[in-house]
């Protein structure tokens, strides 16, 4: 059990990412239509028009699975796709995680965490440090039973003392973080909407 409160960790994390994620203000796309290349353009678009915003680094597109296939679907039919087996095969390569996409300056992420609201799906966009957390330092915390933790993240794994004598062991995990989003006027930041 102590073995997988990492990946179980990992996925609170990002799902409350998403969930902060969706917050985000200004965005790109519609809840009435599929995602599009033309989102994706308008997307760079916007970065493109936004002070601050690093040429070097890459955007970070956080996205559900299914708007992935969206955009691979509206890449089917762009011209400059076309005329190219291995640009084709690019903007189809198979994956979840997909570093310069589409032959952009935008990594994306497929996680079904991506929230759907209001008949869209809540996709997002930034740059560092749009998105941040913090932690409580959880070396602080000294439990009396043996114990693990992991300030870093938060993250305090205690093996508790079997109850009224049965052979049982239990393994509490818990999580001490926060996520926020910084300003707009510091780091760039956009929903990606599409319909559900």
């Amino acid at each position: 059990i102590a073995d997988m409160l990492p990946d179980s960790f990992a996925k609170t994390f990002r799902s409350v990412a998403c969930t902060t994620g969706a917050t985000i203000s200004a965005s790109v796309g519609s809840t009435s239509t599929n995602a599009s290349m033309d989102d994706l353009l308008d997307l760079m678009a916007a970065a493109d028009q936004t002070d601050g915003v690093g040429e070097d680094e890459a955007l970070t597109l956080m996205l559900k699975p299914i708007q992935l296939s969206q955009l691979k679907d509206s890449a089917r039919s762009e011209p400059a796709f076309q005329n190219s087996l291995a640009d084709f095969s690019r903007a189809q390569a198979r994956g979840r995680v997909i570093p310069g996409a589409f032959g952009l300056n935008v990594d994306i992420v497929a996680t079904s965490d991506v929230t759907d609201t209001g008949g869209a799906y809540q996709g997002f966009a930034f740059q560092r440090p749009a998105l941040g957390y913090v932690t409580m330092d959880t070396e602080r915390i000294a439990p009396n039973v043996p114990y693990i933790a992991i300030p870093e993240f938060g993250l305090l794994i205690q093996f508790l003392l079997d109850k009224a004598g049965q052979a049982t062991k239990q393994v509490e995990g818990r999580a001490y973080f926060g996520i926020g989003l910084a300003s707009t006027t510091v780091a760039f930041q956009r929903r990606f909407l599409s319909t559900t």
